[in-house]
């Protein structure tokens, strides 16, 4: 909820409390020492979370715990996905992708660490009064080949 609006000024007036929050999420994982860290969406923050917390075990010369990104970008709709994706990916031990078709995309443009994982709502498609296998045919519209 913190990082859910939109617009120029909205985020340009909001900067300071990215950066408190960033500070916020990366003090508290130094002084918890989780097992493991887990971004959840919202991909600039994830990525400069990330890269903060690297930089700060590298500077206490601790390994950092392993880090996972769950909820990839959308690399289809980035200008120059291949840099991109790359850099992004790199930050992470793995990323845990939503959808099929994800992984296919982000190995294409050079990045292994990917897992398909699903979505607890594809699971329980029903809720959403959708078929599970909608998510693939809308990029692959050939029932056979899904």
């Amino acid at each position: 909820e913190e990082l859910s609006f939109m617009g120029f000024k909205e985020v340009f007036s909001r900067i300071p409390h990215f950066l408190k929050l960033k500070r916020r999420v990366v003090n508290a994982a130094l002084e918890e020492k989780p097992d493991c860290i887990v971004f959840i969406d919202s991909n600039g923050f994830s990525g400069r979370g990330a890269r903060a917390l690297k930089n700060e075990y590298k500077n206490l010369h601790e390994p950092s715990p392993p880090m996972f990104q769950y909820v990839a970008p959308s690399i289809w709709a980035w200008k120059r996905p291949r840099h991109r994706s790359r850099r992004f990916a790199s930050l992470f031990d793995s990323m845990l992708l939503l959808y099929p078709f994800e992984e296919p995309h982000w190995k294409e443009l050079g990045a292994e660490n990917t897992i398909y994982v699903g979505s607890p709502l594809l699971d329980h498609s029903e809720l959403l009064n959708i078929r599970k296998d909608s998510v693939t045919r809308e990029k692959n519209p050939d029932p056979d080949k899904a």
